[in-house]
């Protein structure tokens, strides 16, 4: 006796016992198919989404967005996958009214990403004189170093921004070379 069977034919089985499988479940669910649902969202999925979200808004200077996510729960201290945080973010693209929202909220004007670049530093790059001015105010460090020894006066320096290395010069602000 030959049990093997054609290879269309054992495809054929299969595809018919898969779609009474199928059949099965969309009666055991009113009609709706199981496969494919897509599965509630868990607290900590969701914090994840709206961390994303307020990090997306603060980049793009979406000043009522970052409110509405931080009313919603987003962690105002949330950080992408570099370390970068929503107040990095604003001020490396001179969205003051975002970096004021946040401020405002005791965001830690401190935080370093992974190569130890602060918001004060991102601020500078930019030129951002009045995003750099609210940080310092709020006890930003003038004389912190990232990885490579940079401070944010060495930043404004090399990028020519005058103005905003001599208000960080006027508040104690050295280059990182004059540091130990």
């Amino acid at each position: 006796m030959n049990l093997k069977l054609p290879r269309e034919t054992l495809r054929a089985r299969l595809m018919a016992r898969i779609r009474a499988w199928k059949d099965k479940q969309g009666k055991k669910s009113g009609g709706k198919p199981l496969i494919g649902k897509p599965a509630a969202m868990t607290g900590k999925r969701k914090l994840e989404k709206l961390n994303r979200e307020l990090l997306d808004a603060a980049k793009e200077g979406k000043e009522n967005e970052v409110g509405r996510l931080l009313k919603a729960g987003a962690d105002k201290d949330a950080a992408d996958h570099f370390g970068r945080t929503a107040l990095m973010k604003a001020a490396r693209n001179g969205h003051t009214g975002v970096a004021k929202l946040l401020v405002g909220e005791k965001v830690d004007v401190n935080a370093k990403d992974d190569n130890n670049v602060t918001a004060l530093m991102n601020a500078t790059i930019g030129g951002h004189m009045e995003i750099a001015e609210l940080l310092v105010g709020k006890g930003a460090n003038v004389n912190a170093k990232n990885t490579s020894g940079r401070t944010a006066l060495d930043y404004a320096i090399n990028s020519g921004k005058t103005a905003v290395a001599e208000f960080l010069e006027s508040k104690g602000a050295k280059r990182g070379r004059d540091l130990p």
